[in-house]
């Protein structure tokens, strides 16, 4: 069985915004989301872990159920 950790706790304070830049959007969709997808697609991975800021872990839970992200088991 293979993990993704995906590590996204960040505070983008380098680039100057109020909110965290992972979900900044990039191409109509916040910026996790295509980290997360490229790991949700691969074949090789079978579970994701998330790590994000207490306050961003709802966020997190809503672009996992959003786009469908069903290989992520725990966001921490």
């Amino acid at each position: 069985m293979n993990f993704a950790i995906i590590v996204a706790a960040g505070k983008g304070k380098r680039m100057k915004r109020n909110a965290n830049k992972i979900f900044l959007p990039l191409l109509n969709k916040p910026m996790i989301y295509h980290t997360i997808k490229n790991f949700q697609d691969c074949d090789l991975i079978n579970e994701i872990i998330v790590v994000a800021q207490k306050n961003d872990i709802n966020k997190i839970k809503k672009i996992k159920t959003q786009y469908n992200f069903d290989k992520i088991k725990n966001i921490v």
